[in-house]
């Protein structure tokens, strides 16, 4: 079977498009997202996006994305950037602005400029609710201490278009795997956690670095950078506009005053190919 797809990054966050609109998603997609996501013995990602036809009145497009391990995504930041450049590049938009309908509601993309690419996405409000991440808790999960095997954190848990914790650390662009894991495997987050790792150098610079749930520790996660701004504006330690600095890229993040999170930054083509695919007949 020949699988056609793009290979797209936004700040080193880099994923495996597969345009499904016709076709529909395959039918081992999860099997697929941990074959094709394979760094050095496949394709190598984070994981896979599947363009699908729109469900939702008024999208452009919906997106549905599976992590490198073959769970699905609710959103993905970078990744719905991607997207829209994706739409682009194929000439199948002939507008700036792109209702996107994702498993976390339907996301509004404005192309802002074509080269370099760079789209603005209104990415939302953040739930403060402990059933909205799936927490063992009956009180908003902000600036609570949790022991781990790494030692106490201090986190701050909500859902920013998925389930993300938010730890300032004075190193984050360091080696975060093993904090990042004892956080997200915590049995307070029962069905795991995205975590962030802050540090704020002014307040309109922030650096994040992220461990995905589903992925492990990524070089950029758009939800997380998200997460992580909100959570220095509403500690009163930077402002409604802020750069966010990245291991590899930045990203620019602004906040209203109903707390409604706009992120803007890159998308870029990698590579379009074909895969020749074996399902597997277990």
């Amino acid at each position: 079977m020949k699988l056609p797809f793009t290979k797209m990054q936004g700040c080193a966050n880099d994923y495996i498009y597969l345009d499904c609109r016709e076709s529909g998603v395959p039918e081992q997609i999860a099997e697929l997202s941990c074959r094709l996501s394979q760094r050095h013995f496949s394709i190598g990602a984070d994981g896979i996006i599947c363009i699908c036809a729109p469900e939702t009145p008024g999208a452009h497009g919906q997106m549905r994305m599976f992590n490198a391990d073959g769970s699905e995504g609710k959103m993905c930041g970078n990744g719905i950037r991607c997207l829209s450049g994706f739409l682009s590049d194929e000439k199948l938009i002939d507008c700036d602005v792109l209702p996107i309908a994702t498993l976390a509601g339907l996301k509004t993309v404005t192309i802002e400029n074509l080269d370099p690419f760079q789209v603005r996405v209104n990415m939302g409000k953040a739930d403060f609710a402990p059933e909205a991440i799936a927490a063992q808790s009956d009180q908003p999960v902000w600036d609570l201490e949790l022991d781990t095997d790494q030692g106490k954190q201090t986190v701050c848990s909500f859902f920013m278009s998925t389930v993300h914790t938010v730890v300032f650390d004075d190193d984050p662009m360091g080696d975060i795997e093993q904090k990042g894991k004892a956080l997200c495997f915590h049995p307070f987050y029962t069905e795991q956690t995205n975590v962030n790792f802050v540090n704020v150098l002014d307040p309109k610079h922030i650096q994040v670095q992220t461990y995905e749930r589903g992925c492990g520790v990524t070089l950029a996660c758009g939800t997380g950078v998200c997460a992580s701004a909100l959570t220095c504006y509403l500690k009163g330690l930077c402002g409604p506009k802020m750069d966010v600095e990245l291991k590899r890229g930045h990203l620019t993040i602004e906040i209203d005053d109903e707390q409604t999170v706009f992120m803007s930054g890159p998308a870029q083509k990698i590579m379009e190919g074909t895969y020749l695919y074996h399902p597997s007949t277990k």
